[in-house]
């Protein structure tokens, strides 16, 4: 028998193979086994000490549900959204607010001063290869460190010398409306990706309106939501060369565009207030290995954001309003990795500016620019001791930040700097292959937005004297695996939040932000994955959390905090026979509160969804029943979500 190795790099994945050729005089199918390697700066998992779950390319696939669905199936994580498709959304991690928590595409973080909270309807499904949620702890590779952890959304790729097209057509309820395309193919060094994706929907879903009164039903009417249809129009280019094995280069240039009407709480038929947004992110990335004992990875990058509120006839507010927000982010971030036999250690840094450009095209006289200029460092070192039983894993982190704050129509100014460094500890102790015990305590911390620094606005004023949030993480959990068909994991974990962000209001009706409060959170997630037969599957988690405020207002000290959910759970079982496969799945939240008093409950959300996919050569035919029971969310008090609806797609591959 002669035995071939061989290592190919594609698309920055390091593919090692191991082919046996042939046994005496007897041929036999050339037999290959290819294990991919993140390529330099990206997070290597066997050395992360976190919480961790990859969302794989199968599960983005669906087209029934969005991101921020998808992110609520994973265990401490909740979603938020204020209506149909296409409105606002956002997600909690650990009790961590979406500004306490970065969302990266590859690698480079979307949260900006100008804009702190990432809307998930903005990102669209195709768009995105997998994505990893670490709750909690953050990679170093991801330079940045928050609160809540890190989302990190992966671009699509091309493996090895796959070249195909697929084409997808879709309708469901509400008049909702999808075509999409995406293209992967190879030529010699070079392997492009490109995508394109058209959605509409009239989002006028039935729901029971209580016209303000909740507490008296002989008012309550069921209607259909008025004002609140989507358009969003969404690409996608990606292109890279492989200039040798040691070196790479992609670029890749992402952007979507929505148009989205703004619904108000009296649900009125002539309201036309309006949101459009406009998003644009260029990144370029470089990767050169082997320089020395080093490998690095570099990238520039510019994102932009535009929207532009319209309610010119004060139709939602407490006045006309039409505002232009423009925010920009560009800068350069450079990461090194030095391996050796029993230490890993690497460094980056970043440095980043960040600009925003307010106007009320109403009232010109709140018109503000400001500007944030940040440095970011981190140093980190992974070794392993006890025959590569015990890794340890000491980080570091740096921030510094410089504001400048100019009132565009007036003399007002003013400057402000800050810096902190965040350091962090993770160890991970390998009992059998099957089992293994982690911990990990760090602080971390978010600097205040612009909005919250310096707006000024009507009935609302920022702070530039707001220090940053804080927060002291810890966690310790252990994941088992007795065999390739179960895979268990559970984690307890504690935060300790200071000087958290609020808005309080003098006798005048006048807001003006503060670092009001703290919080302590302590939790429990438990989760599952389990192959019952080759056909068969079952995936479950459940979090259990106490999220307290911690203030010195008797009637908001030991209260939950708002929106969080005491208990939530994600259950799905498959079954996979031939060319066809049906899921259903369930999950819900239980115990959450609209207001800090925690005088006003949300209803307990539990929604069941079933799915079925076919498929046959090139064709795929998806169906989904989303929301069996028809309940109507309502994540954000007066905004209800749709209630029972379908969805149903074609695909194919050209």
């Amino acid at each position: 028998m002669s035995l071939a190795n061989s290592t190919v790099s594609t698309d920055g994945e390091h593919h090692h193979s191991l082919q046996l050729l042939t046994l005496n005089d007897n041929a036999l199918d050339t037999i290959e086994v290819i294990a991919e390697h993140p390529s330099t700066g990206e997070v290597v998992h066997e050395e992360f000490t976190g919480s961790h779950q990859r969302i794989p390319r199968e599960e983005l696939q669906r087209r029934d549900i969005t991101v921020s669905d998808i992110l609520a199936h994973e265990a401490g994580v909740q979603s938020r959204q204020m209506g149909g498709f296409g409105a606002f959304s956002s997600f909690t991690v650990r009790a961590a607010s979406a500004a306490q928590t970065g969302v990266y595409l590859d690698g480079v973080l979307l949260n900006s001063a100008g804009n702190a909270v990432v809307d998930l309807s903005m990102l669209e499904l195709m768009n995105i290869e997998s994505i990893d949620v670490y709750r909690g702890a953050s990679p170093a590779q991801l330079g940045f460190g928050s609160i809540g952890g890190a989302i990190n959304l992966r671009s699509p790729t091309v493996l090895r010398e796959e070249t195909s097209t697929i084409a997808l057509l879709g309708v469901g309820s509400f008049n909702t409306q999808q075509a999409q395309l995406l293209h992967r193919s190879r030529s010699g060094a070079w392997d492009v990706v490109g995508a394109f994706s058209l959605q509409q929907s009239d989002n006028d879903y039935s729901f029971l309106d209580s016209a303000g009164t909740p507490l008296n039903a002989d008012d309550d009417t069921q209607q259909n939501r008025h004002n609140a249809q989507v358009r969003r129009v969404s690409g996608l280019a990606r292109a890279g060369i492989q200039w040798s094995a040691q070196s790479r280069s992609d670029v890749t240039l992402q952007t979507t565009q929505r148009e989205l009407g703004v619904p108000e709480w009296r649900n009125a038929e002539n309201n036309e207030a309006e949101l459009v947004s406009d998003n644009l992110q260029l990144q370029l990335t470089h990767t050169i290995d082997s320089i020395g004992d080093w490998n690095s990875r570099h990238t520039a990058y510019w994102h932009a954001q535009n929207e532009l509120f319209d309610d010119s006839l004060a139709q939602v507010g407490l006045g006309a309003k039409r505002t232009d927000s423009e925010n920009q982010t560009k800068g350069l971030l450079s990461y090194w990795e030095h391996i050796g036999s029993a230490r890993t250690s690497s460094v980056s840094m970043e440095v980043r500016e960040e600009t925003k450009l307010a106007s009320d095209l109403l009232a010109t006289q709140f018109n503000y620019r400001v500007q944030r200029q940040s440095v970011n460092a981190s140093v980190q070192s992974v070794s392993y001791h006890w025959n590569d039983r015990l890794m340890i894993v000491p980080a570091i982190r740096w921030q510094s930040h410089q504001n400048r704050y100019d009132r565009i129509t007036g003399i007002d100014s003013a400057e402000r700097s800050a810096g902190e460094l965040s350091p962090s500890l993770g160890v991970r102790y390998s009992a059998s292959n099957t089992l293994s015990a982690r911990a990990n305590l760090g602080r971390y911390y978010r600097e205040p937005s612009f909005d919250e620094l310096f707006a000024s606005r009507g009935l609302y004023t920022g702070n530039s004297d707001l220090a940053p949030e804080e927060g002291l993480n810890a966690d310790i959990g252990i994941h088992w695996q007795p065999t390739e068909s179960l895979e268990l994991d559970s984690s307890v974990f504690a935060s300790w939040r200071d000087e958290l962000i609020s808005t309080v209001y003098d006798a005048r009706g006048i807001g003006r932000t503060i670092n009001l409060g703290k919080a302590q959170i302590l939790g429990v997630e438990l989760s599952a994955n389990w192959s019952i037969t080759p056909t068969v599957s079952m995936r479950a988690n459940v979090t259990v959390q106490d999220a307290k405020s911690l203030l010195e207002f008797d009637a908001f000290d030991g209260k939950q905090l708002p929106g969080e959910a005491q208990q939530s759970a994600y259950f799905r079982l498959q079954r996979t026979q031939h060319n066809t496969r049906v899921f259903i799945e369930t999950d819900g939240a239980w115990n959450r509160f609209y207001d800090q008093a925690n005088v006003l409950p949300a209803k307990d959300r539990w929604v069941q969804n079933l799915g079925v996919d076919w498929h046959r050569g090139r064709w795929t035919i998806s169906g989904a029943l989303t929301n069996l029971t028809d309940q109507n969310v309502e994540d954000f008090n007066g905004l209800p979500r749709p209630g029972r609806s379908f969805s149903l797609s074609i695909t194919t591959e050209l």
